[in-house]
């Protein structure tokens, strides 16, 4: 097998749109559009913690129910 250097491999490709298919990255045009979420949104990130605290505490609670019944069940 034979080591490729790719570090020192010119690419081929000199367009501003890259090989994938997928247009360029315009930085101005990214800032437009990821603006709305720079702001934080106080009941959205109630509604996150509640969806996520909920669960994982009432998983938590099922879990060390499981384990002290196991405790009692075991001879």
């Amino acid at each position: 097998m034979e080591f490729m250097d790719f570090a020192n491999t010119e690419m081929p490709y000199q367009g501003t749109v890259p090989p994938t298919g997928l247009p360029a990255l315009v930085p101005r045009t990214l800032v437009s559009q990821l603006k709305p979420f720079s702001r934080p949104h106080t009941v959205r990130s109630i509604w996150e913690l509640a969806i996520t605290l909920v669960p994982f505490f009432g998983v938590l609670s099922a879990v060390l129910a499981a384990i002290n019944a196991g405790y009692l069940i075991a001879p």
